[in-house]
Parts: C-alpha cells; sequence; structure tokens
C-alpha cells in the first residue's frame, strides 16, 4: 500500500453537536492534501460517525486494500501498509481473511455500550494472546491497522524495528489520527518545528526515536499491538523484544544451517506472493547473501545494479548475473540538478530524507517497476556480517555496559556536519545526544555481550532511523523488500558467536556450504567470498595489497583491477572533480531556490525554521557552499529539503484549515502544543 488515513472521532456522549463533525472534517482536509501535494487519491474508503478510513494505492498500482465487514452492525474494518508476508499463507490481497482471523478472536463492543471504563480496559488475555501470535508471525516492513475487532475501537500492529512509518497526532480535540505519511498529518492543524528532529536530520540524514520534523507529530515504536477504547487513549505492548534471544549460543555448524534455512524460507514466502522480482546486486556479501536465498528457493529472479561501467560492483554484478545466467541491468546514476526534484521526492519523503538524493533513487524504481513486482535488497545484513565489532576490540563479545559515547562517535555521529548556522541555545551535540538514545536503546541489555548491545543500537538507529526512511518512502512506488530483516533470520545472526559472524563469516560459511558457485566469486577486494582455507589460499593474495594500501603502499604487482581497487576512493583528482561537480550541482539550484517561495520562509523572522537559525552563522553556511572546497555537501542537500518541506507545509496547512472550517463552520483548535 502507498499510504493510509485513519481519523477517529472520540465517541464521548458530551459531545456537542460543534465537535461531532471534527473527525470527517479533517479526513476531507487530509485527502485534500493527500491529492494536491502527495499525489494521493484514495482507492478506498471508509467514513462512518466516529471513523473515517482511506487507503492509498502504491505509485505501480497495487497495494491500497480496504476490507470491511459487509455487516454495518460490527464495524470492522482493516489495511495492510507497507510490504509483509505472513508464516500461515497470509498475503496482500488477503486482508478480508485477515480481518475475519481477527473477528474470530473477539469482537468490539457495539458503540453504544453504557461502558464508561472502556477507554482504559486491555483486551482480554485470551484475545491479546490471539493477537500476538498473528503478529509474530508477519514479515516484512508494515503496519496493520483495524477496528471493530478485538474488543477495540483500532488495533494498530507495527513491524518488527519500526522501519515502516506509522505516523500519529493526537494534539486535535477529540481527534486520534495517523497516517504513514508525517506531512499529511502535520497539515492537519499548526505544528511546531521539533529542533532535535530536525537537526538529527541535517547532521546525520536520519531522524530517530519517535521523532519527527514536527513536534505534533511522532512514529510509533516496533514490535508493538497499540489498542485504542471509545475515549482515544491508546495501551502498547510488545509483541517480541531482544530480550527472547540467547546471544553467543550458537556455533559454526548450527548457525550457518540455521542461517541457510531461515534466508530459504523468507526467500520462498516473498517470491510465492511476488514471482517477478528483481534484485539488488552488488560485488558485497550483503547482496549475495540475498541472491543465495533467492536461488535455494528455486527463484531465477532478475538482478540490477546502480552505477557506471567503471565500476567495480557493476563489472562484478555483472560476471555473478552471466555465470548464474539471470537477467541482468545496469542503470547509470543521475544525480539531481533541478529544484524541482524537491517537489517530485516530497511525496515519497516527507522531507525526512534527503530529497535530492531521493529523487535520483525515485527515478531507478520507477523504471524497474515496469517490469517487475518488487524490490528485494540485503539490507540488514550487516548484522550477519558481525559490522563494526572492531568498536569492541580487545574485548569482543565481554558482558559489559557498551561503551554509548565510543559507539556513537565512531558509527552515528561520524559523518561531517558542523551546527554553526543554528542559534547558540538551539545547537544539537549530535555525538553526546546520539550516546544517550545508544543508552535508552542498549539500556535494558547492559549484561548481555557487547556484540548483542552493539547491533541492537544499530538496528534501533541506523536501520530504524535511515534504511526505514527509505524503504517507507520506496515502498509508495512499489512493494520492497529486505529478507535478512525477516524475524527468524535476524534471530539466527543474532543468537550466532561473534567469533562465527566476524570478518562477514557466518554469511561466507553459508555461501561455500550451500552455494559454491557464488562462493568462488569475487567481492570487491578481489578475493573470493569463501572462507579462506589451505585449497583457495592463493587466491587470497590480493589481500596483501589491501593491507598495503592501509599502509600508504602498493605493491608492484597485481592486476588492473587489484589496482583499481586499492586505488578506489583515494584519487585526488578524482575526488577534487567530484567536490566541483558537486559545487555546480548547488551552484544551479541556489540560482533557483533564489527566487523561490523556500528564502522567504528563512528571511521571515516569525517562522519555525528562522527562529531555530543564527542569521550570520546562516548566511556564512549559504556563502561558503557556493565554493567547491565546500566540505558539508550532504548537509547543505537536507538543509534545502527541509526548507523546501516547511514552505510547502505552509501552504497545505492553510489549505487544510479552509477546507476543515468549510465542513465544521469553525477554527481549528488544538489541546497539545508538544507531543514528548
Amino acid at each position: 500500500m502507498g499510504n493510509f488515513l485513519v481519523v477517529l472521532g472520540d465517541c464521548n456522549p458530551g459531545q456537542s453537536d460543534r465537535e461531532r463533525p471534527q473527525a470527517q472534517a479533517h479526513f476531507e482536509a487530509g485527502l485534500h492534501v493527500a491529492a494536491e501535494w502527495l499525489d494521493q487519491r484514495p482507492r478506498s474508503a471508509h467514513v462512518a460517525d466516529d471513523v473515517c478510513v482511506a487507503t492509498f494505492a502504491r505509485h505501480n498500482g497495487s497495494g491500497g486494500r480496504l476490507a470491511v465487514d459487509p455487516d454495518p452492525r460490527s464495524g470492522g474494518w482493516l489495511l495492510m501498509a507497507g510490504s509483509w508476508v505472513h508464516r500461515d499463507g497470509f498475503g496482500e490481497g488477503d486482508e478480508h481473511r485477515l480481518l475475519e482471523h481477527l473477528q474470530s478472536l473477539g469482537r468490539a463492543d457495539p458503540p453504544d455500550a453504557p461502558d464508561p471504563t472502556s477507554s482504559t480496559r486491555e483486551i482480554a488475555p485470551e484475545v491479546h494472546h490471539g493477537v500476538r501470535e498473528l503478529a509474530r508471525g508477519f514479515d516484512g516492513q508494515f503496519v496493520l491497522l483495524a477496528g471493530g475487532v478485538c474488543g477495540t475501537r483500532l488495533l494498530i500492529v507495527t513491524d518488527l524495528f519500526g522501519s515502516y512509518r506509522c505516523h500519529q497526532r493526537h494534539d486535535l480535540p477529540g481527534v486520534f489520527a495517523t497516517s504513514g505519511s508525517s506531512f499529511l498529518l502535520a497539515s492537519l492543524a499548526a505544528t511546531d518545528i521539533d529542533p532535535v528532529g530536525t537537526q538529527e536530520l541535517l547532521y546525520s540524514g536520519a531522524i530517530n526515536e519517535t521523532r519527527t520534523l514536527h513536534r505534533q507529530v511522532s512514529k510509533l515504536d516496533g514490535a508493538h499491538i497499540t489498542t485504542f477504547g471509545r475515549r482515544l487513549r491508546p495501551r502498547s505492548q510488545r509483541y517480541w523484544s531482544y530480550g527472547e534471544l540467547q546471544p553467543e549460543t550458537m556455533g559454526r555448524g548450527e548457525s550457518v544451517e540455521r542461517f541457510a534455512a531461515a534466508l530459504r524460507g523468507a526467500s520462498k514466502s516473498i517470491v510465492t506472493n511476488f514471482p517477478r522480482p528483481v534484485c539488488d546486486l552488488t560485488g558485497g556479501y550483503d547482496s549475495r547473501a540475498v541472491l543465495a536465498g533467492l536461488r535455494s528457493a528455486n527463484a531465477q529472479p532478475a538482478t540490477t545494479v546502480c552505477g557506471a561501467d567503471s565500476d567495480i560492483d557493476v563489472a562484478l554484478s555483472r560476471r555473478i548475473a552471466e555465470q548464474l545466467s539471470l537477467p541482468h541491468r545496469c542503470i547509470a546514476r543521475a544525480d539531481s540538478t533541478r529544484l524541482s526534484d524537491l517537489s517530485a521526492a516530497l511525496p515519497y519523503t516527507d522531507g525526512e530524507y534527503d530529497s535530492l538524493e531521493y529523487a535520483s533513487i525515485l527515478r531507478v524504481h520507477h523504471e524497474l517497476a515496469q517490469t517487475h513486482d518488487a524490490s528485494i535488497n540485503g539490507s540488514f545484513g550487516e548484522v550477519a556480517r558481525g559490522y563494526r565489532f572492531d568498536l569492541l576490540a580487545p574485548r569482543l563479545g565481554a558482558r559489559q555496559p557498551l561503551d554509548a559515547r565510543r559507539v556513537a562517535r565512531r558509527q552515528f555521529a561520524a559523518t561531517p556536519h558542523t551546527a554553526e548556522l543554528f542559534a547558540a541555545g538551539e545547537r544539537l551535540d549530535l555525538a553526546e545526544h546520539t550516546a544517550e538514545i545508544v543508552e535508552r536503546c542498549v539500556g535494558d541489555y547492559g549484561g548481555a555481550p557487547n556484540t548483542f548491545q552493539l547491533h541492537i543500537a544499530y538496528l534501533e538507529i541506523r536501520m530504524r532511523g535511515w534504511q526505514g526512511r527509505i524503504a517507507s518512502s520506496t515502498n509508495r512506488v512499489w512493494p520492497l523488500f529486505s529478507p535478512l530483516m525477516f524475524r527468524p533470520v535476524i534471530e539466527a545472526a543474532l543468537e550466532t558467536r561473534s567469533v562465527d559472524r566476524r570478518r562477514s563469516l557466518l554469511v561466507r560459511r553459508m555461501l561455500a556450504d550451500f552455494h559454491p558457485l557464488l562462493a568462488a566469486l569475487p567481492v570487491t577486494e578481489g578475493y573470493p567470498a569463501a572462507p579462506m582455507t589451505r585449497r583457495n589460499a592463493h587466491r587470497f593474495w590480493p589481500l596483501l595489497n589491501v593491507a598495503a594500501g592501509a599502509l600508504g603502499r602498493r605493491l608492484p604487482f597485481g592486476g588492473a583491477l587489484v589496482r583499481r581497487l586499492a586505488d578506489r576512493g583515494a584519487n585526488a583528482a578524482g575526488l577534487a572533480a567530484a567536490a566541483q561537480r558537486a559545487a555546480q550541482r548547488r551552484q544551479g539550484l541556489m540560482t533557483e531556490r533564489d527566487s523561490s517561495p523556500m528564502t522567504q520562509l528563512v528571511a521571515d523572522p516569525t517562522s519555525a525554521l528562522s527562529s531555530m537559525l543564527d542569521a550570520e552563522g546562516y548566511a556564512a553556511f549559504m556563502q561558503a557552499a557556493a565554493r567547491p572546497e565546500f566540505g558539508y555537501d550532504a548537509q547543505w542537500r537536507r538543509l534545502v529539503t527541509i526548507e523546501h518541506t516547511f514552505a510547502e507545509l505552509a501552504v497545505a496547512t492553510a489549505v487544510a484549515r479552509r477546507v476543515y472550517e468549510a465542513k465544521v463552520g469553525s477554527p481549528i483548535e488544538t489541546t497539545v502544543r508538544h507531543i514528548a
């Protein structure tokens, strides 16, 4: 599904006649914004006295189904957003079966039932057990929303990590609103800019935890079942947690078998529901592991890579596809050079990802979606490969509290950025702030192995914040899957001993044992994907050149391919040329920007964004951006994205207000100005 909008009204008998139509008024305003700003029109809708539901298809026309019980007395309805499969065979198109299953667990109270405590009571334990078991059977990036089921007015189930964006807004009197789009919810009434979320996006490229760009709009946590009674008071319970796992308990043989079986099962469930997928394929381990899983499920996916013919990833992916006789397509990168790309990306990113970068990604997915029915990638593969275990040396696997500040500084807050464009009282110390997030992520697991804690932080920060935003955006184009994030796969990886995951050993052994052809082909560093043995040790000589490169030297032997690998990213002339191209792109965009509403937004001292900025620091930042040696190109693109988003939001909110007031006949009010 491309998106959804659900607006729930308070079933308070004491509501005035003026308050009763507020839910429908906000709903109609939201539909107007979705059509005009997000280019989304409902595929299905359900409107009752106290609940309004709309679903939107993806750009490729898939999804957007809404199941509604034909018996109006039940009030039952259900939608599934995102890309998902279920171990019991449910798949996209089975929404009515899911609704019937939930209704069989327990029915909601009639709307007129005189039960004043229903706003706070929990669903019955046996019903919750059934919902929990259903939730644990899902895999993918998704959210389930259902009404009139299991003794609740609204039931929400989020995916394992909260990767698929499900946003909520509580500050509208007598109304609760939820949507996949934070921009859509923010447009329903005036909002305040969230200074923390805004700076997280500017400095690191992602917004963490439950924050968005807007204080009144928040994300729901992952692996939660959230229910609402008649008074719109939410109750949440986890259906899965890291505490269920037993880290460092699986040795080499068991872990390889279990990981391979889980990956095969994940792949089979995807291709059963989406028989014409295209798989990202590079020269690395993650995409090769995914391809191995698909092959073990007897699938023959098409493959694709993005880049120039001279790129090593392009050359290796083409070689792998040829060896396996798989259809393969190389798509050239195309940088965004026009301000219109910001508007093209906004309907997909809500302004919470670099719109100029995503516009390039968007073009690739639009092209692939013309001939395939789903995209598959290797995200989350870092867990199986022992990613950043170097941060824990020499105490790898020790049961001791994670050094949150070291991890934050070296891994999550290492991107080049400057806070000088913000007023002194608003500046965020990214390293310290991220260290506090790491501590919250692993706070309950201080006695677990530090490798386990490290990857919990990685999943909750990098995968949820950054990858989840990209995945949610692309899910508005067409279905998108990362089989390495499926629960059986991620659990197998997290329970494998760290000594069997470091240096990508778990993946490499799986390839060697089950897919020897993929294991024999080289990775980007030039040596085979298989582990080193006495029989293949001679093929690992490129390690010598890699080691020499780390010491600033080059060995006099080696083929052109290896030299290119060793020199990758280190050529000063190439870096200078890239910086010059980036400067030219910025200059062209700045010329367009100077005549756009974005500059008026920053110049307006009453605007939310300008109130956070230091006028001199902002001016100096923009002046420096015109020079080729400017070191914060990514931050500049994100700043332009945020400027554009708030400029568009100001107009969208004004339009939504007019639609609302025409329906209700009075101004919008808000009851809460800040959601913690």
